[in-house]
């Protein structure tokens, strides 16, 4: 979210207060459109709200449902190989650590 906030120049709590009223709305017109009986755009919408939730892209989804993996972390992880949570739990101490030393770089790096 930071860094969202700072390509457009405005606050992070903007961002995040508009994340979760766009949240709210996606899970109101899911429900809406359930009850009309249009289950796949309520599906859709469905899967609209979780990446809301989470904050990632839909490839990232799996990753970031990993416990203390969020979004950035999810796409470090994605963008050096680990495109899914078996192949993180298949991989190695070796493999794992530079990319978890990629993440805290970057958190340091935006404090």
């Amino acid at each position: 979210m930071s860094k969202v906030a700072e390509s457009f120049g405005i606050e992070r709590g903007f961002v995040q207060s508009l994340a979760s009223t766009t949240t709210g709305f996606a899970g109101m017109v899911q429900t809406f459109c359930g009850k009309l009986g249009w289950g796949n755009l309520a599906m859709l919408l469905g899967g609209f709200k979780e990446r809301l939730v989470v904050g990632v892209r839909s490839e990232l989804l799996e990753l970031a449902k990993l416990p203390y993996v969020k979004g950035f972390t999810a796409r470090v992880h994605w963008e050096g190989g680990m495109k899914s949570i078996s192949m993180i739990g298949e991989s190695g101490a070796g493999d794992i650590l530079p990319l978890l030393q990629k993440v805290w770089d970057e958190v340091l790096r935006w404090g």
